[in-house]
């Protein structure tokens, strides 16, 4: 699984040439794999995004979550369309609190035409914290045929010094 961890080195570390980093596993199984690595100092503002998604499969609730339910497809037969569920979760991995920080999801047509656009509550998000959002009203596409582009975009107030990593489109 690929996910960011981020810990903050000791003060007597920075600008330190020989610095040691230990990790320690802690499991059930039999073996532990660690790859690609990065030592970097964070931007300040930084907010990425991850988990886009249009349905609600996956998630944690309800507890137990039915693996079954609202599974997602790239084609929907016209007798079973359903509303779309927009989320997304954005970390913060900048050094500082991103604020009023919030999803955009824009649903657009083969004309380029916004058929849906809606954005979430603002949210503050600290440093090495991971936001969820969540649109409230969902769209349901036409029952005609066509091609659809869904953006989701990531704002803050702030502006981010990695900009690339705060979209994700999927079509």
């Amino acid at each position: 699984t690929s996910e960011w961890k981020s810990a903050t080195f000791p003060s007597g570390a920075i600008g330190q040439t020989d610095v040691k980093l230990r990790f320690l596993y802690s499991g059930s199984y039999y073996h532990w794999a660690i790859d690609d690595i990065t030592v970097f100092k964070p931007s300040i503002n930084n907010l990425s995004i991850n988990n886009t998604r249009y349905t609600t499969f996956g998630n944690t609730s309800p507890v137990p979550p039915n693996d079954f339910h609202d599974l997602p497809y790239d084609r929907y037969p016209k007798t079973m369309l359903v509303p779309f569920k927009f989320n997304a979760k954005a970390t913060n991995i900048g050094s500082a609190t991103q604020t009023a920080s919030n999803l955009n999801v824009k649903v657009l047509n083969a004309a380029n035409t916004a058929l849906y656009n809606q954005t979430t509550a603002n949210s503050n998000v600290v440093a090495g914290a991971t936001a969820s959002y969540t649109l409230t009203t969902g769209f349901t596409p036409s029952v005609t045929t066509g091609y659809y582009r869904v953006t989701y975009q990531i704002n803050q107030t702030q502006t981010d010094e990695a900009p690339s990593n705060n979209r994700d489109t999927l079509d």
